[in-house]
C-alpha cells in the first residue's frame, strides 16, 4: 500500500485555505453562525493555517440539536471555524482515503448519494429474497481512535500521534519534510501576511 506524504504543506496551501472557506461558507445554513468579516479573512486562515500546522488548532464545540427523521437523532454540528478546517483536510486527505473505502459506501462521497445506495439496494434485492436491515447504535461514537488512526498511518506518513482519547481538546499533529529543529512544521511563507496582502509563492 502506497503511504501518501507532503499533505500538510498542500492541506494549509493558501489556496486550498481558500477553497475550503468557500465552501463552508457555501453550506452554511444557520445565519447567527459566526464567520469572519470580509476584511478579516485573511487574517483568520493565516491564523487557522499557523494553528494547524503548530498542532494546536481546538476541535469539538459542537453545535448540538435534535431531529427526528422518522426517529430521533441527536445531531452534533461542528461551529463554523471547524468546518473550514474539515473541508481543508479533506480537499488534500478525500482521494487518498477514498482509494481505500469499499464500493457500497455512498455517504458523503463524490458522485454517489442516497440514489445510486437506492439503486443498488434494489439491484440487491432482485437478486436475494431475505434481507436484513440492521442500524448499529452509536457506531461513529463506538469507532476505537487507537485502531483509527494505526489505519490513517497506514495511507499517510504526515500522522504521527493518535489524539486523547477524551478529545477535549484534539491536538492534531503533522510531520511535513520542512520540520524545524524542533521537530514542528513550520507555517508556509505564504500565509504569515497581513490581511490584504497577497500570499507570496
Amino acid at each position: 500500500m502506497r503511504r501518501e506524504g507532503d499533505m500538510m504543506d498542500r492541506i494549509v496551501c493558501w489556496e486550498n485555505l481558500r477553497r475550503a472557506y468557500a465552501l463552508a461558507l457555501k453550506g452554511r445554513r444557520r445565519p447567527e453562525r459566526p464567520v469572519p468579516s470580509p476584511e478579516n479573512v485573511d487574517r483568520w486562515l493565516s491564523r487557522l493555517a499557523e494553528q494547524i500546522a503548530l498542532g494546536t488548532v481546538e476541535v469539538g464545540r459542537l453545535h448540538q440539536f435534535v431531529i427526528h427523521d422518522p426517529k430521533r437523532r441527536v445531531i452534533h454540528a461542528p461551529r463554523f471555524r471547524e468546518r473550514v478546517l474539515h473541508h481543508a483536510l479533506m480537499l488534500v486527505a478525500g482521494p487518498v482515503l477514498e482509494r481505500a473505502a469499499i464500493a457500497d459506501s455512498y455517504a458523503c462521497r463524490p458522485g454517489r448519494g442516497v440514489h445510486r445506495a437506492r439503486a443498488r439496494a434494489f439491484e440487491f434485492s432482485r437478486r436475494f429474497d431475505a434481507h436484513l436491515k440492521l442500524d448499529v447504535r452509536h457506531y461513529f461514537d463506538s469507532i476505537s481512535h487507537t485502531v483509527l488512526f494505526r489505519e490513517l498511518e497506514r495511507r499517510s506518513k504526515d500522522v504521527l500521534q493518535e489524539q486523547d482519547a477524551e478529545l477535549a481538546p484534539v491536538r492534531l499533529e503533522f510531520g511535513t519534510p520542512g520540520n524545524d529543529s524542533s521537530g514542528v512544521s513550520s507555517v508556509p511563507a505564504g500565509l504569515s501576511k497581513a490581511p490584504g496582502e497577497p500570499p507570496s509563492g
